[in-house]
């Protein structure tokens, strides 16, 4: 089971810092089997072992044993880690922290040419093993070979080096606590111990309740089903960082969808068991329902989040949202009628927009998207059955009372939306519904449309820029302010690093005078599809004056949209 580790790369960087720096790192919990199958096992991703002849399972730690193998083998994905030194040059190799990039990331270029991570006091974590390659040549002195040129210098490199694997890696102890208890004892000690720490993932808990005889296989199906589509990991947390994670969370949610859609209740820990008998395991009423089914639903589910500016994680305000939209898949799919399937996206686009700008799930999530998806799935039965939603009873999130938009959430520059970037709804809501209209690049002039964005996304390419950057604006306003959702739009980072640092008057002018630059009627185009009021930007007047100007008017344009998006027109 994986378990209480970390999940995306800043929380890997914190554990692997503690483990060179000889800091606690929790305590792996064990179960001795005594040659007996207590539970369906598997080996650590990436060794080779025989479960059958396991005499000790490993229930609590996996993922944080699976993620320091895999990055000590250089297996850790699109993610490389290195260890940032004191000072190479002067042979104190103290470890001050521990850094990652992205492969395909401009960073993640330079530094691995190792002439280049030399100079930045950086050491690949996966040398460290110091494994010899076909030439009988260590790890190490093959890295110190093309990070300097002399050869004394590459001898002294590889004798400071060294220890780090040597002393600071292979010589740490990792604690366990070992267990001698039935299944079910063991089950309810790892939930108590992380409890009161990290959420338990509710799949790999399930399964391992359900699977008293026979091996289903839930996780490794999930896997092949993940490392197969072309979009899940855009959406699962950690999708391209670590697979492990991964395969929990996508299991997770279709232990959502199968509680909505198959057993007709909320998704809740007590149902989940029954979900993987019935329905997973095949004893459910409908036998083309599988788990393999699910995922679709779910994948499907993330194209239609797309079409609405939430192609990727850091652009989703609602998960709740994904999970009723995956269980209503194949509802949705029975429309054939060309405005009956109009109806029922125009259905769709309203459920979203007011559960992203609504903190609808906030509380009793659960409850409310079985409610909501109740009420939907009925209203996807009257539009198939009539072609109307007139008269059809609309989900609780549709209540304006209950579940005010608009106005009464966007704040002004008085009471400032969170930054496009941060984990806020509120600040995605704003991010995704500027790209759901396809926007255009400032600069480049390109579509900024899901594929582009995710393409983007993969290359490390895709940033967040300040309209009004923070350099200007510094000393005017509190941070808060300057840092507002409203002042934010989603650029490709070469045209962000062009903008950045200038009123934005200036950096108008400046792609306007570029010699392939796009004439001002264009730009204003480009500019106005994100919902940006060019107008405002250049006109006169004091720089605060401009600004508070700005943000108005871009609240206005911003709130009409959601107005627009959560409004059936007697559909």
């Amino acid at each position: 089971w994986p378990s209480n580790c970390p999940n995306d790369p800043d929380h890997l960087k914190d554990y692997l810092l503690a483990v060179m720096q000889n800091r606690p790192t929790g305590v792996f919990l064990v179960l001795k089997t005594h040659g007996e199958s207590k539970f369906e096992s598997r080996s650590l991703r990436g060794i080779e072992a025989d479960p059958a002849n396991a005499h000790e399972l490993l229930l609590d730690g996996q993922q944080r044993l699976t993620s320091l193998w895999r990055v000590l083998n250089g297996e850790a994905g699109a993610v490389r880690y290195y260890l940032k030194v004191e000072n190479l040059k002067a042979r104190n190799v103290g470890v001050c922290d521990v850094v990652s990039f992205t492969d395909s990331s401009r960073e993640g270029k330079e530094m691995a040419d190792p002439t280049n991570a030399y100079a930045e006091n950086l050491v690949p974590l996966s040398i460290l093993q110091n494994k010899k390659g076909p030439d009988d040549v260590g790890e190490v002195w093959s890295w110190c070979m093309k990070a300097v040129s002399d050869l004394k210098e590459m001898h002294l490199l590889e004798k400071a080096l060294l220890p780090l694997g040597e002393e600071l890696l292979n010589g740490r102890q990792l604690h366990f606590c070992e267990l001698d208890a039935d299944k079910r004892t063991a089950i309810d000690i790892f939930v108590q111990s992380n409890k009161s720490s990290v959420r338990v993932n509710e799949f790999d808990i399930a399964v391992a309740l359900a699977l008293d005889e026979g091996e289903l296989e839930l996780r490794e199906r999930v896997e092949s089903f993940h490392e197969a589509s072309p979009v899940t990991k855009y959406l699962v947390k950690a999708g391209q960082h670590d697979s492990e994670a991964a395969i929990a969370e996508l299991g997770e949610w279709a232990l959502f969808a199968a509680c909505l859609r198959e057993k007709h209740m909320a998704p809740k820990r007590g149902r989940f068991e029954a979900v993987i008998k019935d329905v997973f395991g095949g004893g459910g009423t409908d036998p083309t329902v599988t788990l393999e089914q699910v995922l679709k639903d779910i994948e499907a589910a993330m194209n239609r989040l797309a079409e609405h500016g939430a192609s990727i994680r850091q652009l989703l305000p609602s998960l709740p949202a994904l999970h009723v939209l995956a269980g209503l898949e194949r509802d949705l799919s029975s429309l054939t009628k060309a405005n009956h399937i109009s109806i029922g996206k125009r259905l769709v686009e309203e459920y979203l927009w007011r559960a992203f700008f609504s903190d609808w799930y906030s509380a009793r999530a659960n409850d409310r998207l079985f409610e909501d998806y109740k009420a939907l799935k009925a209203c996807i039965k009257q539009i198939r059955r009539k072609g109307t939603l007139v008269g059809c009873a609309l989900p609780p999130v549709f209540d304006p009372e209950s579940c005010p938009v608009g106005t009464e959430v966007i704040g002004g520059l008085d009471k400032p939306v969170p930054w496009i970037k941060s984990a806020s709804r509120l600040g995605q809501a704003v991010a995704a519904i500027q790209l759901s209209g396809d926007p255009l690049d400032w600069v480049t002039g390109e579509t900024l449309n899901a594929m582009k964005v995710r393409q983007l996304h993969d290359e490390g390419k895709l940033d967040r820029h300040h309209v009004f950057p923070k350099k200007v604006l510094k000393g005017l306003f509190k941070p808060a302010q300057v840092n507002h959702g409203l002042n934010g739009v989603v650029l490709r980072d070469s045209t962000n690093k062009f903008l950045s640092d200038s009123d934005p008057a200036e950096y108008v002018k400046r792609t306007l005078d570029e010699p392939h630059g796009p004439k001002e009627s264009e730009l204003r185009k480009r500019m106005e599809s994100h919902l940006v009021p060019y107008d405002v930007i250049m006109a006169g007047g004091s720089l605060k004056d401009r600004y508070a100007a700005f943000i108005k008017c871009r609240r206005e344009r911003i709130v009409k949209k959601v107005a627009e998006k959560c409004t059936l027109n007697g559909v």
